[in-house]
């Protein structure tokens, strides 16, 4: 994990709403600006006459579980890998990295690096609410500047998600530097400025076949 030292004012607009609950269960909501609030539901009229006790759902089955699960750490990141032999053998890994706040184990970002099935990589960038969605997050590396949209936002977090593509992966490879800079609901630019050393040890253990 990384620090670093964010002015604790224009950290505070962004971390505001770190204290809403967890979510529950289930797909995360469309990203929305923080600050809106649902609206309780409709009221349901009642029935004439109650239906019969419905039998009790069996609990869904659980997934497969892995046999194996193995965690590498490469000095920012770390990469966790985990073998399952069922339904078919194959191995899912993630690489991610957390940057947290100087003087405090209060985590204020993380990007987190998995490909799906098609070997397509994608990183997610996942910051505390209180942020702006439509700005989204610039990352600027390798002297590129990726605008990434907000994909969701739950209670604790809103992620943006871009696909990995080569010049992504030498930029970071190369140990750059990455700035992070989103904006608060209220309008100020908040920067976090970090390294990527480590990621072309990492890249390579999360794109290893087994």
């Amino acid at each position: 994990m990384r620090t670093l030292d964010l002015a604790a004012a224009t950290f505070a607009a962004i971390a505001l709403s770190c204290g809403l609950a967890q979510a529950q269960g289930g797909k995360p909501a469309p990203a929305r600006a923080p600050a809106a609030q649902a609206q309780p539901a409709a009221p349901q009229p009642a029935a004439q006459q109650p239906p019969p006790a419905a039998a009790e759902a069996p609990a869904p089955a659980p997934g497969p579980k892995p046999w194996r699960t193995e965690i590498l750490n490469f000095d920012n990141w770390s990469v966790t890998c985990q073998d399952f032999r069922e339904p078919a053998p194959r191995r899912n890994c993630q690489a991610q990295m957390q940057v947290v706040r100087q003087g405090s184990q209060q985590v204020i970002l993380t990007i987190v690096v998995a490909g799906d099935d098609k070997n397509v990589y994608r990183a997610a960038v996942s910051t505390p609410t209180g942020v702006a969605i439509q700005p989204g997050v610039d990352l600027a590396i390798g002297g590129q500047t990726r605008k990434i949209p907000f994909d969701t936002c739950e209670p604790a977090r809103c992620t943006a998600v871009v696909v990995v593509d080569e010049k992504l992966v030498k930029d970071m490879s190369a140990g750059a530097d990455i700035d992070a800079t989103m904006v608060s609901n209220g309008g100020a630019a908040v920067k976090m400025s970090f390294s990527s050393k480590g990621f072309d040890k990492a890249w390579a253990a999360l794109a290893a076949k087994p």
